[in-house]
């Protein structure tokens, strides 16, 4: 399989893991996150943590596009929508 649809499909999984997955109010987001992968909800392996990351290191360095993978542990009843939008404020 291509290195782009793994990273598609992991990055699908990620938001499956957002989606699947504490209240959208009391999730804590670094301001700059240190990775680009921030596994709140402990859902993502070292291993699959460490190539999310590499890949995304690069994508990051061959183009500039910066794209951050989130779990948490719950949506608390709120949309997917709602919550990634408080995330991001």
């Amino acid at each position: 399989m291509r290195l782009l649809h793994k990273l598609i499909i992991l990055i699908a999984a990620g938001w499956l893991c957002l989606a699947a997955a504490s209240p959208a109010e009391s999730v804590t987001v670094p301001e700059r996150p240190a990775r680009y992968v921030v596994d709140l909800a402990g859902v993502i392996d070292a291993e699959t943590e460490a190539k999310l990351n590499g890949y995304l290191q690069e994508l990051e360095q061959k183009t500039t596009a910066q794209f951050i993978i989130l779990t948490i542990e719950s949506l608390d009843g709120e949309s997917i929508e709602d919550v990634a939008l408080k995330v991001a404020h």
